[in-house]
């Protein structure tokens, strides 16, 4: 039986459908031969020959076509899923792996810590000498200078066990224990940390010796020199004026004195000048403030105020017995105040005389009861100035020992 054109044409392309069109798809030129058979009857029967010369399939030999595509794509996905496969086994291996390798380094690990904690146990026998179970003060300096060959010092060793002691029991228990490597870096901090301090106390220790140097300059404490001497004692004339009136009867009694009549005269020359206290005040309290003149003219000037002040109490305390004396109508004895103003009149001029002499000799003079001891205390000085630096250092040096844990 012969297939004309378009039969043998239509059954083949059914053939191909009934194979699938994913194969088709996937691999077309398997059916290259059947597509070349088909275009060969078709050419076969254009040219008035029969189909069935040119081997149109039959369909026994279609069927088995399409089972050897099939196990064709079954191997292929076969193929596809192999290496998902091998991943996941390589997975698996690889955890396993680790979770044997976290085993071993734990095991190493607390392996080292028993050998640390051993290790401990050595070093910290060798410092309990009484093996009463902690370390004391002596025992840790006898031990660190055993260990390090060196000498320390009793304040290094203290910081040691304050820095160590967490207990706060000045003592070293197992677990406080550092060992000797710690030690050794603590104590290499402290020698860092007080070098350090030794160079900034340097630079402090400059810096002051030169603002020493520089008060020095300004503030004028250089031992006087003779015209110093000199202008020391005319500071005096300021309370010597105002304790005349104290000495009225001695005055009056020897008219014929050429020193009373000098002190006469210097005393009415003084009292023509309108304020002529006041201004004397003023004058030597601004210039006792005044740091470039010498400290022994300074020092007189102030001890001058203050003797001229000190006039000023029994003055107040003859014009409140006058006072009284007015009231009770019981007249105070001239005798008595005859000699009570003499008696401050030679207490003022004893203590100008002892000034004055004290200046001439070029020291100050500082002996005279209360007086000296305010003018002293209110004198600025070169030395008072050190003393306050010196006061400032040894604040700082605290502050530090406190921060430190020094």
């Amino acid at each position: 039986m012969y297939l004309t054109n378009g039969a043998a044409l239509a059954f083949l392309l059914s053939s191909v459908a009934t194979s699938g069109t994913t194969a088709f798809s996937t691999s077309p030129h398997r059916y290259a031969p059947s597509l070349r058979t088909a275009s060969s009857i078709q050419h076969a029967s254009s040219h008035g020959r029969p189909a069935a010369a040119f081997g149109v399939p039959s369909p026994s030999t279609t069927s088995l076509f399409a089972v050897d595509i099939q196990q064709r794509e079954e191997k292929e996905l076969k193929t596809a899923k192999e290496p998902a496969v091998v991943a996941d086994v390589d997975v698996e291996k690889l955890k396993a792996m680790a979770q044997k390798y976290r085993a071993e380094a734990a095991a190493l690990e607390a392996e080292r810590a028993q050998e640390v904690a051993e290790a401990a146990e050595r070093a910290f026998a060798k410092f309990d000498q009484n093996s009463d179970g902690v370390i004391t003060m002596s025992e840790l300096k006898q031990g660190l200078e055993t260990q390090l060959q060196t000498d320390l010092s009793q304040e290094r060793v203290e910081a040691l066990m304050r820095k160590f002691d967490d207990s706060g029991d000045g003592k070293l228990q197992l677990e406080e224990f550092a060992g000797v490597e710690k030690f050794k870096v603590a104590l290499a901090e402290m020698a860092r940390d007080e070098k350090k301090r030794s160079s900034e106390l340097l630079a402090v220790a400059q810096r002051e010796e030169e603002a020493y140097n520089q008060i020095s300059e300004i503030l004028n404490d250089r031992p006087p020199t003779n015209t110093d001497k000199a202008l020391s004692l005319l500071p005096y004339l300021f309370p010597l004026l105002d304790s005349l009136p104290y000495a009225n009867s001695l005055l009056v009694n020897h008219p014929d004195n050429p020193a009373a009549q000098l002190l006469a005269a210097a005393y009415f020359a003084y009292q023509s000048v309108p304020l002529s206290g006041f201004l004397a005040f003023l004058s030597l309290s601004f210039l006792s403030g005044v740091p470039r003149i010498n400290r022994l003219v300074r020092y007189n000037m102030l001890q001058a105020m203050y003797l001229d002040v000190a006039l000023f109490v029994p003055g107040v305390f003859a014009l409140l017995v006058g006072g009284a004396s007015q009231l009770t109508g019981q007249a105070i004895p001239a005798e008595l105040v005859a000699s009570t103003n003499t008696a401050l009149f030679a207490t003022t001029l004893a203590a100008i005389l002892y000034s004055s002499i004290s200046s001439v000799a070029g020291q100050e003079p500082d002996k005279i009861p209360f007086v000296s001891k305010i003018v002293k205390d209110r004198m600025p000085s070169v030395e008072m100035f050190k003393d306050w630096l010196d006061e400032q250092k040894s604040s700082m040096d605290d502050n530090d020992k406190n921060g430190n844990g020094l």
